[in-house]
């Protein structure tokens, strides 16, 4: 019993560390306009190296977001990035629903930017996977989902 008292504490602590706090943090809910800051890309440590993992769903199916990001529907959550991998990535879990998507990587601490209006509904920590994540709503049944951040 006293070690998981302890572990959780260490929890705690380590979810307080990751949370995102000052410079790119953005808005914790709420409505968001396209471009605006929402936070930072980082690193979960379950990666190798900084990134942004960006997905786009219709529902519980992922939907390759590389169309939208090309053909301006979608805004690119970071400035000029690398594409480090694409929707049919060999880490990309495409067509599994959570968590399809891209990876791309600007610079560690990069702002990273709504891709479109949008409210974000989920704004949290999940070590096991994806360290800090968003989820935005954008309405029509579409959500965005911005992976691995500060």
């Amino acid at each position: 019993a006293a070690f998981a008292s302890v572990q959780g504490e260490i929890n705690n602590i380590l979810a307080a560390q990751r949370a995102p706090s000052g410079g790119n943090s953005g808005p914790a809910y709420g409505n968001v306009k396209r471009g605006q800051v929402i936070g930072s890309q980082g690193n979960s440590g379950y990666s190798f190296g900084s990134h942004l993992h960006f997905g786009l769903y219709r529902g519980s199916q992922d939907i390759d977001p590389m169309p939208y990001l090309n053909n301006g529907t979608l805004s690119w959550p970071l400035s000029n990035p690398t594409v480090t991998q694409g929707y049919w990535g060999e880490f990309s879990h495409r067509g599994v629903g959570w968590p399809g998507g891209i990876d791309m990587s600007q610079y560690f601490g990069a702002p990273v930017r709504a891709a479109a209006d949008g409210t974000i509904i989920f704004n949290g920590y999940n070590g096991a996977t994806f360290g800090h994540y968003i989820i935005m709503n954008h309405g029509n049944g579409l959500q965005t989902l911005y992976a691995h951040m500060q």
